[in-house]
């Protein structure tokens, strides 16, 4: 019996929860109604690694932090912007930032890989490149999310950690580059 209550607790471990500040949506985006001024970056958690810990995605702007998403394992959450240059940042027990280039009507595919950490899991973000087929198998085992309605009070309750993590990822040679080139023309379920 205790063996069956350690094998249960592992599970649900492995199972990790869903952020309860996004819901599951179906994307907001196409390539058919991408316009001109329009790019879209895909952040998605394929692993179950630190499976219990949230991802907080933002993006850095001159007026502060703009709320992306919590990426969970085994969800991906759509962001439209602008083309051109961006700074978005992955939270955990350290922060890590992805700088972006974006070329209109192009769809970015970016990983938020967990890594251990010393009191909880830490994440970096990897741009996926090139390997469709790869990218479009990954990406089946995901489900879509976009943030509910309690998502900007989250960021309110967390904007000045989020802002230190932002200027700790700012100030860190080990930054991850998003080129142009980098993007799709189709948006991969």
């Amino acid at each position: 019996m205790k063996r069956f209550g350690i094998l249960f607790a592992f599970v649900l471990l492995l199972g990790g929860c869903a952020s309860v500040h996004m819901q599951e949506a179906a994307p907001e985006a196409s390539d058919a109604t991408l316009s001109e001024n329009q790019s879209v970056v895909v952040f998605f958690r394929d692993s179950i690694l630190g499976a219990a810990i949230q991802a907080p995605v933002v993006e850095v702007t001159d007026a502060g932090v703009k709320f992306v998403g919590i990426v969970s394992s085994k969800a991906k959450v759509l962001y439209t912007t602008t083309p051109g240059k961006h700074s978005f940042v992955v939270g955990g027990e350290s922060s890590h930032m992805l700088v972006a280039n974006l070329a209109p009507k192009k769809f970015y595919y970016v990983r938020v890989d967990p890594r251990i950490g010393f009191f909880k899991a830490r994440f970096g973000l990897e741009v996926m490149r090139g390997d469709e087929a790869g990218l479009r198998k990954v990406l089946s085992e995901c489900k879509w999310q976009k943030p509910g309605p309690s998502a900007q009070a989250w960021l309110l309750e967390n904007k000045e950690s989020m802002e230190e993590k932002c200027k700790s990822a700012a100030e860190d040679s080990d930054k991850e580059s998003l080129n142009p080139s980098d993007g799709f023309d189709v948006l991969i379920p």
